[in-house]
């Protein structure tokens, strides 16, 4: 069985984390449009990324390219990174939509 991957959206701050496995301490390395591309300390192992900016610089419309990015730093399809993307985005509209219904007595 393969290493789990993750993904979730933080709305307010606009980033869009993906990570592989259970977090670990890691360290990034800075690519252009918001890339942070993480490493594990431990070892050097490509452990996640994160996507600062998601929607400002666009990724929420080239998903595709930016899972392909992201996918191969992570050894992982690149479908499945776009999968737990969509995911998190959905998960996040659902919270986001929840929290404006109106409650009636």
């Amino acid at each position: 069985m393969g290493t789990l991957l993750q993904a979730s959206y933080g709305q307010l701050s606009d980033v869009l984390y993906v990570s592989l496995g259970s977090p670990v301490p890691s360290e990034a390395d800075g690519e252009p449009d918001g890339i942070e591309l993480a490493f594990a300390v431990s070892d050097g192992a490509p452990c996640g990324a994160s996507v600062i900016g998601y929607r400002l610089y666009g990724w929420d419309s080239r998903l595709q390219q930016l899972s392909a990015r992201t996918g191969a730093h992570l050894k992982v399809d690149p479908t499945c990174v776009e999968a737990a993307a969509r995911t998190a985005m959905s998960a996040q509209m659902l919270d986001h939509a929840a929290d404006h219904v109106p409650m009636h007595k």
